[in-house]
């Protein structure tokens, strides 16, 4: 029997989370604890989720490093990477390398140890390792290196700008949210798309691709609302 097929009937899911605190992962996280296809979400987090959901199972690292990632055992069908930050956030070039790439890897190989059906990337619209532009450079990077792991199915998703509410504010997020908000009802929607993503469209498409899963890598990178 197939993955799709076992999911079609019905039965419940565990899904990992790492990154289940930022802005899409933490909108993820709600939606699946409140989905009654989902049996457990595990999430990979450095502080502990006020959360009492008996859906949830935290894992809690002191200390968030690559061989602490793939020294994990996790019994899951799904895992979701939300992982990602700034150069400004970070601090350095190296900072920011060491958790859009290096950490995002790593939760790739636990997954490959693990053997799950399949594992979802938030990278981003451009990703490129040849980019000029190092952000794009490093998800690209992060992209091939994943690749080179062969698992049985991949979603690398490319959203712009994430239009949803932030904990930390950030100026040039600020603009974008604005601008996109100003002209996201007048501009066509192929336009509308590189203004901004909304994050409701990047969770309720995950949702939805859990329950009907594809074999191979899938490259998602619009998401049209």
């Amino acid at each position: 029997m197939v993955f799709n097929e076992v999911c079609s009937l019905g039965c419940n899911m565990h899904i990992a989370i790492i990154g289940a605190t930022g802005l899409v992962g933490s909108h993820l996280l709600k939606k699946l604890l409140a989905n009654s296809r989902v049996e457990k979400v595990t999430t990979i987090t450095r502080k502990s989720i006020d959360h009492d959901s008996k859906k949830l199972s935290q894992i809690v690292l002191e200390k968030m490093d690559t061989q602490t990632i793939e020294n994990l055992e996790i019994d899951a069908d799904v895992f979701f990477c939300g992982l990602g930050t700034t150069i400004k956030t970070a601090g350095s070039r190296e900072a920011f390398s060491f958790v859009d790439h290096d950490l995002v890897v790593s939760f790739a190989v636990l997954a490959k140890k693990c053997q799950v059906k399949s594992l979802f990337i938030v990278s981003a619209m451009g990703a490129n390792k040849k980019s000029k532009i190092f952000y794009n450079q490093v998800k690209g990077r992060m992209e091939e290196d994943i690749r080179a792991l062969a698992l049985e199915s991949t979603y690398f998703l490319h959203p712009s700008l994430l239009i949803g509410d932030r904990a930390e504010k950030r100026l040039g997020e600020s603009i974008g949210v604005s601008l996109y908000n100003l002209l996201s009802g007048v501009v066509p929607v192929g336009v509308r798309s590189m203004l901004g993503t909304k994050v409701s469209d990047i969770v309720n498409f995950v949702e939805s691709e859990i329950f009907n899963l594809k074999s191979g890598e899938q490259n998602v990178s619009k998401f049209e609302s």
